[in-house]
C-alpha cells in the first residue's frame, strides 16, 4: 500500500484528530516527508 493511502486510511480512522508526529511515527517516516504527502493530497 502507497503512503499516500495509509494516511487517508489513518486520518479516516483517527477522526479526533492526530499530530503531525504521532502519524509520521506510525507510518515510519519523517514528520517534514509526511508534511509533503499532505500537501500533495490537498492538492
Amino acid at each position: 500500500m502507497d503512503i499516500e493511502k495509509k494516511i487517508i486510511r489513518i486520518l479516516k480512522k483517527d477522526r479526533e484528530g492526530i499530530t503531525i508526529s504521532d502519524m509520521a511515527n506510525k507510518l515510519k517516516v519523517h514528520r517534514h516527508t509526511l508534511t509533503k504527502y499532505i500537501y500533495r493530497l490537498q492538492g
